[in-house]
Parts: structure tokens; C-alpha cells; sequence
């Protein structure tokens, strides 16, 4: 996944990253979403670094929840040392996108 961009026209899309070995590695991943839902699940340890923009719907990014019209976030969420870390840059038209962790 690293380094590619997944495109979705209308839908609810999951992506489940946990049983990925993000270990002392970066991964790039670029999800795009014109209308509907979103969920990324993460494993507890990595550091996600997420850049998110709504057009208009809710975003929940492990329980830190926004809702309305314009959303725009660039925020780090911290995981373990040496737990590697997920670069995610997320675009969604109308919806909801939610980030959560697995275990």
C-alpha cells in the first residue's frame, strides 16, 4: 500500500491495515472517497499522521469527533517507539470517515 492512492466513487469502504508490520517503517497511503463511508483500522503501535479533508459530513478519528461542512485536519496521533507509522492522507466529498485501532 505504501505510496498508492485508492480511489472510491460512492460506498462504504473499509480498510483494515492490522495485520500489517509497520516495525521502524513509514508507509504513504492516500484514500480518496466521493459519497459515503470510511473506516481505516490501525494497529495500536503506529503513529498515524493524518491529513483529512470533508466536504461536508463527520469525521472520528480515535474518538476525537468533528462534524459539518469544510472539515480539515492535520493532526499526529501517537503510537509506541519503533511501532512505525502511517502517513494517510484521507479526501472524502460527502460522509462520514472514521479512524479507529485493532489490537
Amino acid at each position: 500500500i505504501d505510496g498508492e492512492t485508492f480511489e472510491h466513487g460512492v460506498g462504504d469502504v473499509t480498510y483494515d491495515l492490522g495485520a500489517l508490520d509497520f516495525t521502524d517503517r513509514t508507509v504513504d497511503m492516500r484514500i480518496q472517497v466521493g459519497a459515503g463511508s470510511l473506516l481505516v483500522e490501525v494497529p495500536d503501535e503506529v503513529t498515524v499522521v493524518l491529513g483529512a479533508e470533508i466536504g461536508a459530513g463527520e469525521l472520528d478519528a480515535f474518538g476525537s469527533t468533528r462534524d459539518g461542512v469544510g472539515i480539515t485536519e492535520d493532526r499526529t496521533f501517537d503510537g509506541e517507539p519503533d511501532g512505525g507509522t502511517l502517513e494517510l492522507d484521507v479526501s472524502m466529498g460527502l460522509g462520514e470517515v472514521t479512524l479507529d485501532r485493532v489490537g
